[in-house]
């Protein structure tokens, strides 16, 4: 069962990059763990392990998005999509250079091309309820590969990929963050658990909108089955699946933050706890945090931090 734990909290991130530390918490009071309920409307959530122990745990920071509005990019894909690979592979090097540190990608992998075939081994399940929930509101799956930019477009075909990624840059998107996140990630391997510290900025003021943050994890470098039209032969064995959404930590489209008026530089802490399951390798694991409007889903800042810093 997923643990969802949204609380406010005064913890400041003054750490970043992604380098495991002695101990990151030198001079910070530490808080006992109550023994009884957590009360998460004020209480510093605990997630199932001593988050100050630094021999147990390993954490990782990020505040890169200081000076840069990132865009989540959300693939609807799926293995028996043999016309997927091509694109997501395109998709995966323009993040990976020209887009770097510009754009986050997570890839959904649902509806018909997502089903399971044992009789062809195609065996292995990417399928998720967030996934489920994304395409059942967009419908994306039904014509994968196809592609949504912060939630703001319906899922593009892959023709019109190039022309939607062009135009941010050509916009200057990038060079407008209204939102800034700072990161602490604190994963404990013993139980496969991990807690989400966000320190969050408005840098713009907000009027009437009820804000939301998203919180998913996904795992990188999944070796299965793939229909890869063009290859030969088609159905290949070890195939490279990039950023697949795994689970999260918040519903689909986001746990309720901050509503009504944001004044300019008003700050705002939260933290979530996640767990990875047994099978998923958590060095290849990663969060990926997002902030928008509730009420039409669009998202205004991303980030992500890797669960480890292997």
């Amino acid at each position: 069962m997923k643990k969802i734990c949204l609380i406010i909290f005064s913890v400041s991130l003054g750490l970043i990059g992604c380098d495991k530390v002695d101990d990151p918490y030198k001079g910070i009071d530490r808080p006992t763990e109550p023994t009884g309920p957590i009360d998460t409307s004020g209480a510093i959530a605990f997630c199932g392990f001593d988050e100050y122990d630094s021999e147990l745990n390993d954490t990782t920071y990020n505040d890169s998005t200081l000076n840069i509005r990132k865009v989540l990019l959300e693939e609807f894909t799926g293995h028996l999509c043999g016309f997927c690979p091509p694109q997501s592979k395109k998709l995966v090097a323009k993040s990976e250079n020209e887009l770097n540190g510009k754009v986050i990608v997570m890839s959904i992998h649902a509806a018909n091309f997502a089903a399971l075939v044992p009789s062809k081994g195609y065996t292995t399940d990417f399928t998720t309820p967030e996934g489920n929930d994304l395409q059942e509101k967009y419908k994306g799956g039904n014509t994968a590969p196809s592609l949504m930019m912060n939630r703001s477009n319906n899922p593009a075909s892959a023709g019109q990929w190039d022309q939607l990624l062009d135009s941010l840059n050509q916009s200057g998107y990038y060079n407008d963050p209204v939102v800034k996140f700072k990161v602490r990630n604190i994963y404990n391997e013993t139980i496969k658990t991990g807690k989400i510290d966000l320190d969050i900025e408005f840098l713009k003021s907000f009027s009437g909108i009820d804000f939301a943050i998203g919180v998913y994890i996904t795992e990188d470098n999944i070796l299965a089955k793939q229909k890869y039209y063009g290859e030969n032969p088609e159905d290949v064995d070890n195939y490279d699946h990039r950023h697949v959404i795994r689970t999260a930590a918040t519903p689909t489209f986001g746990a309720s933050f901050i509503s009504g008026d944001v004044a300019l530089n008003q700050k705002k802490s939260a933290s979530f706890c996640y767990e990875l399951k047994e099978e998923w390798n958590p060095d290849k694991c990663t969060v990926v945090i997002f902030i928008g409007n509730s009420n039409n889903s669009q998202i205004y800042q991303a980030e992500e931090v890797h669960v480890t810093s292997e």
